[in-house]
Order: structure tokens, then C-alpha cells, then sequence
């Protein structure tokens, strides 16, 4: 892989205010280069740092938005779950029990109804699509609890309102401290569709991937007591409205041992945050190629090693 080139933070600024054609507003100066300004509009964390262009995405081929995360069709073999409850019945025979469900096949679940109790995904090498068609679940811990899977996705069934909830108080066996999230995957993560997800993460993170997390469609609505929307690896937002409010970051890519990884890339979609640290955290890079972003509140803005904004309109 050819590696990008190493350019002084001037070059970096001379780029952004060249290129850009987002609008923003702040009294501070557009890029700062600081790590420890609580007010800057954007912060570059490192004055020689690796720049990249979004054009070539093959640097970081996880941006790529496959067939699968693109589809939001219900196959016809699809297992459908109505959910009441601390049970659940099914069209077809499922590990089931009372205030769980633990799915061990790859293919399509819908799921409806009103549930007190955890969805367990333990699939090997397999694809498992969640469809939330009108379901409200709330659990202890980790509601939606994807422990693997080849690819993991939600959909937001057309005009439904979801919820999933957590409680403020997790218990981990000797050791543990995952999952610490209401939604938590251990592998890739995609969310889509037309419909709305509302998540109230009263123990720490909304939403969490291990991997990559990416975003098409839908609107999804964040309440956290810690970070609101996190992909370890990669987070990558195509499209839909997010709103947010974090009393951590808001959007969020933090793999800091690999340097390839903890990206965040905006290719659009509407996006309002309130956070009571970052607005929009990327260990490495932040690309916003396109979009409507709000920071509305929030201790740094938009923060990354480098920041590369080609599109977009950005109030901060």
C-alpha cells in the first residue's frame, strides 16, 4: 500500500481552506493546532501528520459500502419474532427463553413487539440482518448483544419507532467489562433503513462496534451517559439523521494501535450534536466529504490527527 505523504500542518490548512466548500461559523480559528484547547473549533493533534485523499478510498476499503450494507429487503425465509414481554414466540424453532433470544443461524429476523429481555447473536462466519419492525427492548445490559457474526445488520423497518434501553448497572463475570453498550457488536456493524431507532444508554455507550461501524440511512436518536455512537476500526456515516446527546463524544473512532484504523468519514446525512466532550472524535483521520453537521455543544468540535473536509456545511 502505497503510503501517503507527510506534509507540515500549514500544508494542512493551506488544503482545507483551498478545497472546502462547507460553511462554518465559531469565533475561534478554523484549525488549532493544540491538544489541549477546550474552546478551538477543530483540533489537528499532531503537527506532522499523515495526510490522505478522499478520492482514494482504497486506502481504507472499509469506507466501502457493500451489498449487503445496502440492503434493506426482508427475504422471504426470514424468521419473524413477536416479542411480549419477557417472551418471545416464533415462526420457527429458536433457542428462546425467558428474557432472552439467542440466534445461532446467519439469514433475516424481524422483530416486533415490546420485550424485557436480551437478543444474543452467536454466529460463525455467517450474516445476520436484524430487521426492528416496531420493537421496544429494554435489558440490564447490552439489549442487543452481537457476539459474532461474519457482518452484522440492523434495519429500521419503513415508518417504525424503535427503542433499545439499558440500565445504569452492568455485571460482568471476573475480568470483564464488555459489553458496554446498549447496542454492542464484537464484529462489523451497519445500520439502515427508513425507520427510527432511539437508544438511551444509561450505563455508557449507545452504540458499539469492535470493528467497523457504519451508518446508511434511518434516523437514530443517541441519549449516553458515555460515548454516543463509536466504531473502534472505522465509523462511517453514508447518510440519515443522527441526533445526539453525549455526556461523552458524540461520533467516535478510537483504535490507537493500528495506524490504518480509528477513522471517521462523513459522506453525508444530518447530523446534530450535544456532547459534553468531542463532537466528532477520529484517532487518525476525519474525512467529511459531504453533509449537514451542528456541534451545538461540545469541549472540542471536530477533532482528529488530520481533518480533510471537502464538502459539506459545518457549524460548530
Amino acid at each position: 500500500m502505497k503510503k501517503p505523504a507527510v506534509k507540515k500542518l500549514l500544508s494542512i490548512l493551506a488544503i482545507l481552506l483551498l478545497t472546502t466548500s462547507c460553511t462554518t461559523s465559531g469565533s475561534k480559528n478554523f484549525l488549532e493546532d493544540t491538544n489541549e484547547s477546550s474552546s478551538g473549533y477543530i483540533n489537528n493533534t499532531e503537527n506532522n501528520a499523515s495526510t490522505i485523499s478522499s478520492s482514494d478510498r482504497s486506502f481504507y476499503p472499509e469506507s466501502e459500502y457493500s451489498e449487503f450494507d445496502l440492503n434493506t429487503q426482508i427475504s422471504e425465509n426470514a424468521v419473524h419474532i413477536t416479542l411480549n414481554g419477557t417472551s418471545a414466540d416464533s415462526d420457527t424453532l429458536l433457542d428462546i427463553g425467558e428474557g432472552y433470544i439467542n440466534i445461532t443461524d446467519g439469514g433475516d429476523y424481524v422483530l416486533s413487539g415490546n420485550y424485557s429481555g436480551q437478543i444474543i447473536v452467536s454466529v460463525t462466519d455467517e450474516n445476520v440482518h436484524l430487521i426492528l419492525d416496531g420493537a421496544n427492548i429494554e435489558y440490564d445490559m447490552a439489549p442487543i448483544y452481537i457476539k459474532s457474526a461474519k457482518n452484522a445488520l440492523i434495519t429500521l423497518a419503513d415508518g417504525t419507532e424503535n427503542t433499545v434501553t439499558d440500565s445504569k448497572n452492568y455485571t460482568f463475570a471476573e475480568g470483564e467489562d464488555e459489553p458496554d453498550a446498549a447496542i454492542y457488536s464484537k464484529d462489523d456493524l451497519t445500520i439502515n433503513g427508513n425507520g427510527t431507532l432511539t437508544v438511551n444508554a444509561n450505563y455508557n455507550i449507545g452504540i458499539h462496534s469492535k470493528d467497523d461501524l457504519k451508518i446508511v440511512s434511518g434516523t437514530i436518536n443517541v441519549n449516553s451517559v458515555g460515548d454516543a455512537i463509536k466504531g473502534k476500526d472505522s465509523l462511517i456515516v453514508k447518510g440519515g439523521i443522527i441526533n445526539i446527546n453525549s455526556n461523552e463524544d458524540g461520533l467516535k473512532s478510537n483504535n490507537d494501535s493500528e495506524s490504518e484504523k480509528g477513522y471517521v468519514i462523513i459522506d453525508g446525512g444530518i447530523i446534530n450534536v450535544s456532547a459534553a466532550d468531542d463532537g466528532i472524535h477520529a484517532e487518525s483521520w476525519l474525512v467529511i466529504n459531504d453533509g449537514n453537521i451542528v456541534i451545538n455543544k461540545s469541549y472540542e468540535g471536530l477533532e482528529g490527527k488530520v481533518i480533510e473536509i471537502n464538502g459539506g456545511d459545518i457549524d460548530v
